[in-house]
């Protein structure tokens, strides 16, 4: 349990220094539900490591899903068959994050403060483009992109393929708020602290029941970000 505890951390870690990009323009789609999928985590050592390598399978089949429209976006990760689950409500009308999580009978409701600061604090990762490869996916022109980012004394890159006509102001990326990309995540691969994990979008569809914004928020801790990482929690 330990490994998977770590493994869930780890993969926080992973996640808030890049965190699944998103973003939107005119002639392409202002609102949708967007779904990625894990298809690929290893870690290093897990072929002698049993735990290790239970850890890495739970985590393939997980999924985050984006909902958007131009007034306001959710991030939906449920990650290791439910056993994490992780809401980021995005309002642009009053420029407010708010998270809602899931973790092991653990329930945090964690105010992340202004969208429009967020993406100025977010705004600082290297993008390096490369139009010459492309990828279609789910019907969609793809092109390489890749990221590389800093977190706490640590560089980690992050190889992607995104798409220009989707586009959303959110990230799809745990722990990143906003989008630091000319488009949307379709794939990625990140490699860091002994962990690889392959992302890849499972479907796309540009209607979807609004209602889902409207979730029951009562039952959680509520705190800000800070006092949620003092608690050793991540993002």
């Amino acid at each position: 349990m330990n490994i998977l505890k770590q493994s869930i951390k780890s993969l926080g870690c992973l996640s808030f220094m890049l965190l699944f990009t998103i973003s939107i323009m005119a002639q392409t789609h202002t609102s949708g539900h967007l779904v990625m999928e894990i298809i690929e985590a290893e870690m290093e050592g897990m072929a002698n490591n049993p735990e290790a390598a239970m850890a890495m399978d739970m985590l393939k089949g997980s999924t985050t899903s984006l909902y958007f429209t131009p007034e306001k976006e959710m991030t939906v990760m449920d990650m290791m068959g439910g056993m994490m689950l992780t809401r980021t409500l995005t309002n642009f009308n009053d420029d407010k994050v708010i998270t809602f999580m899931d973790m092991m009978g653990q329930r945090f409701k964690v105010d992340m403060g202004s969208f429009s600061e967020i993406s100025e604090e977010e705004d600082s990762a290297e993008i390096i483009v490369d139009k010459d490869s492309r990828k279609e996916i789910l019907g969609f022109d793809c092109y390489k992109v890749t990221v590389v980012a800093s977190e706490g004394g640590v560089t980690m890159s992050m190889e992607t393929y995104i798409t220009e006509d989707i586009r959303t102001s959110s990230s799809v990326i745990q722990g990143m708020q906003s989008n630091v990309m000319p488009g949307t995540i379709m794939k990625m691969t990140i490699n860091a602290q002994g962990v690889k994990m392959v992302t890849k979008a499972k479907s796309f569809s540009p209607d979807f029941d609004q209602s889902v914004f409207n979730f029951d928020q009562s039952g959680y801790q509520e705190m800000d970000l800070e006092t949620f990482q003092r608690m050793g929690m991540g993002f």
